[in-house]
């Protein structure tokens, strides 16, 4: 997943065979081996990485504006000329910047529709769009699980002391 991007995984050390994907829904074993749970705990982590890596952004760029105004109040002599003009340079350059709230990456504010296309069919942001989807369906898969087997055991226990 995220192949060739800031992302990259690399390879999965995970089996992916069609066959097998296949047949374990229709196992006794579904959901009981706890490869989902295992798996929403892999997909939380990238999703919690992805997470920091949009506060990290928006920390930056807000670092960047502020470091903008500081340099307008307080700069001394020539020399310092220079150092504003940079600072201005850069502080047009992060106006026009934002942060992708789905999957961190720093984009143009206004910019060309094809490229924003671009962004939202890109392998990034489509595939934390797809974690974040998957997320949520595994833990209401996993919530209903856990309520059918609580119910399981109640009944069970209630049977065994019916029979005391």
């Amino acid at each position: 997943m995220f192949v060739n991007t800031k992302a990259d995984l690399g390879a999965c050390p995970r089996v992916h065979d069609d066959n097998l994907r296949l047949e374990y829904p229709k196992s006794d074993k579904f959901e009981k081996l706890g490869f989902e749970r295992e798996f929403l705990k892999f997909l939380s982590r990238l999703d919690e990485d992805n997470q920091r890596r949009i506060r990290k952004n928006l920390e930056k760029l807000k670092a960047s504006e502020e470091n903008g105004q500081a340099g307008e109040e307080g700069l001394v002599a020539k020399c310092q000329e220079l150092v504003d003009k940079a600072e201005q340079l850069e502080k047009q350059r992060t106006a026009i910047v934002e942060v992708c709230e789905v999957c961190g990456s720093m984009l143009i504010k206004n910019d060309a529709q094809c490229r924003v296309e671009e962004h939202l069919s890109g392998k990034m942001h489509m595939g934390f769009s797809k974690i974040k989807v998957t997320i949520e369906e595994l833990r209401e898969r996993i919530r209903k699980r856990d309520e059918e087997n609580e119910k399981e055991r109640q009944k069970a226990r209630e049977e065994r002391e019916k029979r005391l």
